[in-house]
């Protein structure tokens, strides 16, 4: 038997360990021992009952594994590489048709049959194992695996699954020109992959904001070249003028990120931020995601900057994601993006500190 956390219900306020048997592998398929699963802040929203989850329900998405048992007809990852029982691999958690409406137009992040592992699967049905918050998961032959390199460990190989890959695809999406002023609004495991990223992609200046010093401390090891804590000024209009003076001269950023999950009430202020022309990219969404933020024509169309909002990634961006991370090994401090681990078994107390902000990311080993 295999043991896993389970949601019951939506809205409730813990997780229950349940034991399912563990699945036979069908041909296609593959079956994954996981090494390390983190906590993402959707997994947090839902856990509060801000956002749903269907029920009942293993919940991860973000993880990587060791290839447990593979399906007869599976010889190589999604790249042709060959691969084989033991090997680590990273696993994009999304399934998309590649035929409706949005997949054709280029978008497949809006892929109308888009299925999710712990996100959009149950575990009431054979094989079970559907989310990442167990000792195994069970990855049917539509989610695309990639061969991990051995000199990358779990901790730094977990978190491409989902915060780097939407960081690339949202950094691709928006634009990132070599000389950029580059702020990034918050400093979660988003935002040190914003911060690591525009410093590869040779922003001339990355500005970051956070109000946990010791989140800030670590923007720098990852290459900030200034970081402000949103504490120290009491009226945004202070921090807007402050964030203007160090980029281009005054005239503001070229490309401002929000990776803070609290674009309802952030969004005007860091408009402000940009200079004429510039690009604002929302990554990420909180509890009030369907609130009416107040933010006028006015405050972008004369200036002609450009909002966007990206969701989610594809398996293009997990690859890319995977190259440059083993790339840049050596240049940022990719591993202590997980700040925090736990056994299976304290999933709750995992939950908790993931909520509290304690953490940058949470890390569970079964």
């Amino acid at each position: 038997m295999v043991k896993a956390a389970v949601v019951k219900e939506f809205k409730a306020p813990s997780l229950e360990i349940m034991e399912f048997p563990l699945p036979e592998v069908e041909p296609n398929d593959v079956l994954l021992k996981v090494k390390l699963a983190a906590i993402c802040g959707s997994d947090v929203h839902k856990f509060k009952g801000e956002w749903f989850w269907p029920t009942p329900i293993i919940p991860g998405h973000e993880a990587t594994g060791e290839v447990y048992q593979l399906g007869s007809n599976v010889k190589t990852d999604w790249c042709g590489k060959p691969i084989a029982e033991g090997d680590m691999v990273v696993y994009s958690s999304y399934y998309h048709c590649g035929k409706c409406f949005y997949c054709v137009k280029g978008e497949p992040t809006m892929c109308v049959n888009r299925e999710e592992l712990g996100g959009t699967i149950t575990c009431d049905k054979p094989p079970h194992l559907n989310g990442a918050y167990a000792e195994y998961i069970y990855l049917k032959h539509h989610f695309p695996i990639f061969k991990a390199p051995e000199n990358l460990s779990p901790e730094v190989l977990a978190p491409l699954n989902c915060a780097c890959s939407t960081v690339m695809h949202g950094i691709q999406k928006i634009g990132l020109k070599p000389a950029d002023s580059v702020v990034v609004l918050g400093t979660g495991g988003l935002g040190f992959y914003a911060i690591a990223i525009a410093k590869a992609l040779n922003a001339s200046k990355v500005i970051v904001t956070d109000m946990i010093d010791q989140r800030l401390k670590l923007a720098e090891e990852f290459g900030a070249d200034y970081t402000i804590n949103i504490k120290e000024y009491e009226k945004p209009e202070d921090l807007i003028n402050k964030i203007l003076g160090l980029s281009n001269h005054g005239f503001g950023a070229d490309l401002v990120i929000d990776v803070t999950g609290h674009s309802s009430s952030l969004i005007p202020q860091g408009i402000r931020m940009l200079r004429k022309g510039g690009r604002y990219l929302e990554i990420g969404g909180d509890a009030n995601m369907h609130s009416s933020s107040p933010i006028i024509a006015s405050s972008f169309v004369p200036d002609s900057k450009v909002i966007m909002g990206v969701r989610n990634f594809s398996p293009i961006h997990l690859l890319q994601s995977l190259n440059f991370t083993q790339a840049h090994t050596d240049d940022f401090p990719f591993e202590k993006i997980i700040s925090h681990k736990f056994k299976l078994e304290e999933i709750n107390e995992a939950f908790r500190v993931a909520s509290s902000r304690e953490a940058i990311r949470v890390g569970i080993t079964p």
